[in-house]
């Protein structure tokens, strides 16, 4: 399907080894190369695997995961603010830097 697409090589690798022995000449080809890399995660997914979690339930817990590490990043910041605030003149905390908002 790759090479129908207009690439002119098209590569599946499955083992690592293979992939690193590989990877030079892949790199030096010339034109558009595909590369399909098998890792078995995909195997191991809940519409394959029987007994993993489903998607929705995923998501839900790793939205969890990102609010957790949210609120604890902000409330590091306040804790770094209050005490830089107690601070002596001439004295300062190094602050705590906060990601760039679009």
């Amino acid at each position: 399907m790759a090479k129908g697409a207009g690439y002119r090589k098209a590569y599946a690798v499955t083992i690592s080894t293979t992939f690193k022995r590989r990877l030079p000449s892949m790199l030096s080809d010339e034109g558009r190369s595909w590369l399909e890399l098998h890792t078995g995660l995909a195997d191991k997914t809940p519409m394959t695997d029987r007994g993993g979690l489903s998607f929705n339930q995923q998501i839900d817990n790793l939205r969890k995961r990102l609010d957790t590490a949210g609120e604890a990043g902000r409330d590091r910041r306040r804790a770094l603010r209050r005490r830089s605030a107690r601070a002596p003149r001439g004295f300062a905390l190094p602050r705590a830097s906060t990601p760039s908002r679009p």
